[in-house]
């Protein structure tokens, strides 16, 4: 797991991005049974930024791409914002994996 602060003037702009904004990145792995391996990250407001709210975004089916414009404007409004990826980023489902 890491854990950074972010800067998003170092990320590049997707559409809808606020124009400034300083948060907690953090960035898992789970692997909860041989052979499967499921990213997450969760973002969060700096101290005292925190409305007490959680919001969290799917991105359907097989997708490591993370809804990023979205989870910046959920942190912009004060949110706690959380997304899945699986396959963990770089890694690719293999022909003959198994949804079991």
């Amino acid at each position: 797991m890491i854990a950074a602060v972010v800067d998003s003037g170092a990320i590049a702009d997707p559409p809808g991005k606020p124009a400034h904004l300083v948060y907690c990145r953090v960035i898992g792995v789970v692997r909860p049974v041989p052979g499967s391996e499921i990213g997450f990250e969760v973002w969060l407001p700096l101290a005292g930024g925190w409305t007490g709210r959680l919001q969290m975004f799917g991105n359907g089916g097989y997708s490591s791409d993370l809804p990023r414009a979205q989870m910046l404007q959920g942190v912009a409004r004060g949110s706690v914002v959380v997304a899945g990826r699986w396959p963990a980023a770089g890694r690719r489902l293999d022909k003959g994996a198994s949804l079991r």
